[in-house]
Order: C-alpha cells, then structure tokens, then sequence
C-alpha cells in the first residue's frame, strides 16, 4: 500500500443525476484491495459520495466485442465502485484504476479490469463482495451504508465458484508471553459465515472451530494474517500489541481514515487512527487525544 495523505451495473438514468456533493451525505466503507498472491494494495477507511466514473478505451476484460467508449458518468449516491474510485485518489498502488462500459447498454453496467497495473487474464477478475457477499451485479449498483466491508479480490480464475474471505479475530492486546484465542472465520459468499478449520495463521493450524491457542513472549506490535484453501480470500493483516502490562498498549487498534473530495463528517474509531479528510469542509467528531490528524480537517472535536 502507497497511502497518500494530504465489477459491473446499470446506469443508464444513473448517469443524468448530477446533483452536488453536498446534496448526499457521505457514507463510510472499510476498503481492501488484495491479489490471490496475497498482496495488499489497500486497507483503509473510505468516505464517498458521488462520484466521476470515467471508463478507459483499453479497459478490454468484455472482449474485444464489447469494447469500452472512454466515456465518463456521475454515480450520485454512496456505492462500492465509488468507493474504490475515491480510495484510487488516496492510495496511488490502486491507480491505474481501468473501467470499462462494455455492456452499459445492455443494463449490465461497469466491469472493473485493472486495479493497479493488474490486469485480468483469462478467467481471473476482479471479485467485489460487502460484508462477505459476492457481487452478483456492478459495484455501481451496491450500496454502501457507514461500517460496511469492501473485499475486492483478483481472483486465480480457477475457483469453482466464488470465493470466501477470511477473518482473523484477535485482542487488540495481550500480555507478553500469556496465551490467547485466535479465530479465523470463513465468510462465504452467500453472506453465511463458518469457522475456518485448517486455516493457517502465522505458521499455526487453526482447529474445527477455527481457533488456535498463541502467545507472544516479547513485548511489541505482532501482525497476524491467516490464508486457507485455495479458493479463500487470506485474511486482512491483523495487528497486536504486547506489553509487560495491558497499559502498554491502547484499548483499540487504530485505523487509516481517508475523507472524501466532498464535506465529510468523519468520526474517528477508538484506537490511534490517522486521518486525513482531503477536500471539502469536513469535522472530525469524537477523536482520540492518539489520533493522527491531518490538517486539512477544518474541525476536530475531541472525545
């Protein structure tokens, strides 16, 4: 991930809404980007409102059949390809982000082929899925609501089906060389969740209820990551605090926050978050003394 601080619907009447930002208010979505190689290009916070889509020429994944025309739209209300396309502007690993309207025509609408120079081949593509549910029409069409999860994932193009995403559940804090629970959950694509047995997280084997007994004898920040079957999406890098007392460590983790173009009213989580609010006139509420926060945030009010 380069941060940057200071798949496919219809939208044929989509296009002709054009009201301003600041007619909608912007929505929250925890946005990952990661490849079956297990690369990371994103995994962060996103707000978004409406949104510019512009389509490239050689975005080709449709085939050479269904060309796409170049063309630009206006999205007008929060929705998953908005949401990349804002996180594109934050974190340059996402660019060149390559948009096609192949079958715009068809009500098919948006297809994703490139996010950061990775292209799909053959059967490979782009899997989008909220809160562990798989796309089955174009991100343009999905909405998104505050605290909603945004997997995209270029897939092998040898899965049978969808695929799953992993979870790695943890404390944000452990005591130095004390053991602890992780679990690592299989979110499937129907929306349904199950334990992930015979996950593996860190070199350790997760058993039939997804769990594994760790410690961690030095005092730091440890990061966990679990991956599983060939068709699972592996896990976001989970982090750790260990301390010689829980005091060492915060209560929560942190996270990065990245405000829209639009005016933002960002509310900060209960770790150290680092937060940028970009353009527009924004506030943050209830931040964190912790907190990171860039100063093109216009108001900060303290938890």
């Amino acid at each position: 991930m380069n941060l940057v601080a200071p798949a496919i619907g219809a939208i044929a009447t989509v296009a002709l809404l054009t009201a301003p930002a600041a007619d909608a208010k912007t929505k929250y979505t925890d946005i990952r980007v990661v490849t079956n190689t297990g690369e990371t290009l994103a995994d962060h916070r996103q707000y978004t409102d409406d949104v510019r889509v512009r389509t490239s020429v050689d975005a080709d994944c449709f085939g050479p059949s269904n060309p796409s025309t170049g063309d630009s739209y206006r999205l007008k209300d929060p929705n998953a390809l908005g949401a990349l396309i804002d996180a594109s502007k934050n974190d340059s690993d996402l660019k060149p982000l390559k948009i096609t309207d192949g079958f715009v025509d068809d009500g098919f609408g948006f297809g994703v082929c490139d996010i950061g120079g990775l292209e799909t081949e053959g059967f490979a593509y782009w899997y989008s899925a909220v809160n562990g549910v798989g796309s089955t029409t174009g991100p343009d069409l999905i909405p998104v609501k505050n605290g909603d999860s945004n997997l995209w994932y270029l897939t092998t193009g040898d899965e049978p089906g969808f695929p799953s995403e992993l979870v790695v559940k943890v404390p944000a804090r452990v005591l130095a060389g004390d053991s602890f629970t992780a679990k690592v959950v299989r979110r499937l694509p129907d929306g349904t969740r199950e334990p992930a047995d015979g996950a593996d997280i860190n070199g350790f084997t997760t058993d039939e209820n997804g769990e594994v007994e760790l410690d961690i004898g030095e005092p730091g920040e440890t990061t966990l990551r679990a991956t599983g079957e060939s068709d699972d999406a592996p896990s976001a890098f989970t982090s750790i605090c260990v301390g010689e007392a829980l005091s060492d460590c915060p209560k929560a983790r942190g996270i990065v926050i990245f405000g829209s173009p639009g005016d933002d009213e960002i509310k900060g989580g209960k770790g150290p978050d680092l937060i940028s609010c970009g353009k527009g006139k924004d506030i943050v509420r209830e931040a964190q003394k912790s907190d990171d926060i860039a100063g093109n945030c216009e108001k900060v009010r303290r938890a």
